[in-house]
């Protein structure tokens, strides 16, 4: 019955193992998100409400009237009661709809769209980094005046500017993108960086060309309350939209910390699933224990009345039955947090 003991004591060890590897792992995933919870996303989520807005190319086939719409439902929102400022951007940072544009810097050789910088794009109006907090730190932003047959401006992020001009001045250097390449874009001024994609990514190399010079038909609407609940706000930005087009749907109406919280749905769902698994594990572990403790001492029923018939106390008994018992939970911790080593 050696062989069938080894089997059993393997059993709990591969058992104990396995759940302090789950347990470390869950712990681990709970630790990041405390931790993302607290970095700064490079913007202030708080007070704002968002809206997506897609305009069907049938009702809006010119450029020029997508740029109008957009320029219309800012000062409309802007205007609403409760609302400080107003702006739109294309991809809404953390949304998941951004894109990477290629980038060629003006007096650099020419190189394939495929081998150019990718960074990412964002088309915005002004009032949008004055709505979402983000600073700017050198030169100026979009005005009113950035618009179509001015001429052609960019911002560009603290990351891209490190990147693309290390040691320079990118504030009046020149680019272009393949995306767009009828004009050739001034850099008019350098803001934060903004965690575009993930919060546990480090601030993205980022350029904005002005709604009015890059018009787009899917855009996302934010606007900053003074109200305490940004959600109420929703009716009013709902009927601002339909003052200007009674047909056009609206999407995503939501709170800019919402945005924030959905963007980590991923990572709280792998908490939850190997949480879960971790529970199940010990408990399995726990079961384990017991019954091989239990069958263990079952068969050495004669053996332990033998021994305190010889005069062995119940003491020593005790701590015969919980040192065989330790053996394999200790083997099983110790294998467990070798194993946990290659997750951290």
């Amino acid at each position: 019955d050696a062989a069938g003991s080894r089997v059993r004591g393997t059993l709990v060890i591969v058992e104990v193992a396995l759940s302090l590897v789950l347990l470390i792992g869950a712990g681990l995933l709970i630790r990041s998100l405390w931790l993302l919870n607290a970095v700064s996303p490079g913007f202030d989520a708080r007070g704002v409400l968002t809206a997506s807005v897609s305009l069907p190319e049938q009702r809006y086939p010119e450029r020029e009237q997508q740029a109008r719409f957009f320029t219309e439902l800012a000062g409309r929102v802007r205007a609403l009661p409760g609302v400080e400022s107003a702006g739109i951007v294309m991809a809404l940072p953390l949304s998941g709809s951004g894109n990477s544009w290629p980038v060629q810097i003006a007096g650099r050789p020419q190189s394939p769209v495929s081998e150019q910088p990718q960074v990412q794009g964002n088309v915005i109006t002004p009032g949008y980094l004055h709505t979402m907090r983000i600073p700017l730190v050198r030169g100026r932003g979009f005005t009113e005046a950035d618009r179509q047959g001015a001429p052609a401006v960019a911002l560009v992020s603290e990351a891209m500017a490190k990147r693309l001009w290390p040691g320079e001045d990118p504030i009046g250097q020149r680019l272009s993108t393949a995306f767009f390449p009828e004009a050739t874009r001034e850099v008019i001024g350098i803001v934060r960086d903004v965690r575009e994609h993930e919060l546990a990514a480090a601030g993205t190399a980022s350029m904005y060309f002005p709604l009015a010079q890059v018009p787009w038909a899917t855009a996302a609407i934010v606007a900053r309350t003074r109200l305490a609940a940004p959600g109420s706000l929703a009716p009013s930005l709902v009927a601002a939209v339909h003052a200007i087009d009674p047909d056009q749907p609206i999407d995503f109406v939501m709170p800019m910390e919402m945005v924030v919280t959905r963007s980590m749905s991923d990572r709280q769902f792998t908490m939850y699933l190997l949480s879960a698994f971790a529970a199940f594990a010990l408990v399995l572990a726990a079961i384990g224990l017991y019954s091989v403790l239990a069958y263990g001492v079952r068969r050495r029923v004669r053996e332990i009345g033998i021994r305190m018939a010889l005069g062995a106390g119940a003491r020593g008994v005790v701590r015969m039955v919980v040192a065989d018992a330790l053996r394999p939970t200790l083997l099983g911790i110790a294998v467990g947090l070798a194993a946990a080593i290659g997750i951290r």
